[in-house]
């Protein structure tokens, strides 16, 4: 019975989606035995030992690096050194949060936006931040045990409050860039009825700038293009057009967590890893910003010495104790670079990614 439902559900998409991955899995498994020998010169890599330590609190803002020395926030521009600069701080129980317009510390209960002479000082505890633009957003738990969702521009003034009461806040985030575009994913179940509502707001406009609802699932990502809002959910991903807020498409991902995402050339490449926290296999989902999704999946299978797997642009990196291994979306081999050793790894961007040896930090760029 469970078959029969699920194919009912299916659209026509939806079928070449699973029957092109079958043969797009066939095809991987053979490449992903040839590592070594790649020609390929498209991508190259510059190799930088960052000035702390992997165990460091730091954060990368988009164009640099805070990070803690002691006492001291340090920012390192990786482009121009003229824009470094440290300051004093009194406690090294501190946060760092920012974005290349904006750089922020905090505590368990306030705020300072860099460049500012005080602290902000919140009636209760944070619970997550984030940066994006000229906006940093804190979301808290107050004394009476509710939520809200505060935000602070870079004069270190509050622009934007919402308060939660007959809905969860499941996540915010920001557009990026320069974008003062901020979005929140809330959950409601009123009536026994799941609802995901994920909402745009412009906060240089004061204005709400789309509405979104989606029943029967809960959306775990959301991710904003210039055309589109993409909703990852527990049943399916979703496009909506960004400009009418209606559905385009939908394609069954169930069992699949986001791993990283990038666009390239008018194309969404999700990387998916089972649910069930296992690194591998990652499928890579290709889809476009029309109304047709033209969905393309890709499975990669790593050697059990694989530490990591990222979506860059329109590659694939898979991160190896000895070796960073990119290839296509479609699983091409491109070309390897060694390391020597890797202990773990993160995604910055489509272009970085930060390697942990030991105690080192090492940034790799790819151009």
């Amino acid at each position: 019975m469970e078959r029969k439902r699920r194919k009912r559900r299916l659209s026509k998409q939806g079928k070449r989606y699973l029957f092109g991955f079958l043969g797009a899995m066939a095809i991987v498994g053979i490449v992903f035995g040839v590592v070594m020998g790649v020609r390929s010169c498209k991508v190259s890599a510059s190799k930088r030992v960052l000035p702390f330590t992997a165990d460091s609190k730091y954060f990368y803002t988009g164009d640099g690096f805070m990070f803690l020395s002691g006492k001291t926030l340090r920012y390192m521009n990786l482009v121009d050194e003229k824009k470094d600069f440290s300051i004093d701080v009194e406690s090294e129980n501190v946060n760092l949060t920012g974005s290349e317009l904006i750089k922020a510390l905090y505590g368990a209960s306030t705020v300072r936006v860099i460049g500012t002479p005080f602290d902000n000082r919140i009636d209760g505890g944070i619970i997550k931040t984030a940066s994006g633009g000229k906006y940093v957003g804190v979301y808290v738990e107050t004394p009476d045990n509710t939520k809200a969702l505060i935000v602070y521009n870079s004069t270190g003034a509050q622009t934007y409050r919402l308060d939660f009461s007959d809905s969860v806040l499941l996540d915010f985030g920001f557009e990026g860039g320069s974008s003062s575009v901020i979005y929140t994913t809330e959950l409601s179940t009123l009536g026994g009825a799941i609802t995901t509502t994920i909402t745009t707001y412009d906060l240089s406009r004061e204005s709400k700038t789309g509405v979104i609802n989606i029943s029967g699932q809960t959306v775990k990502n959301v991710i904003l293009t210039k055309k589109s809002v993409f909703a990852l959910g527990t049943d399916s991903l979703v496009r909506f057009d960004r400009s009418t807020n209606e559905e385009a498409y939908r394609i069954i991902c169930r069992g699949y967590d986001l791993k990283s995402s990038s666009r390239d050339g008018g194309k969404l490449h999700l990387m998916l890893k089972p649910s069930d926290n296992a690194l591998m296999p990652v499928r890579v989902l290709t889809v476009s910003e029309s109304n047709a999704p033209d969905d393309k999946m890709t499975e990669f299978v790593a050697s059990t010495d694989a530490i990591d797997a990222f979506v860059m642009g329109g590659y694939v990196a898979i991160v190896h104790t000895d070796s960073i291994n990119v290839y296509s979306t479609q699983g091409k081999p491109v070309k390897s670079f060694s390391l020597d050793g890797a202990d773990s790894a993160q995604k910055l961007d489509d272009k970085n990614i930060l390697i942990t040896r030991a105690s080192e930090a090492i940034l790799y760029t790819f151009k």
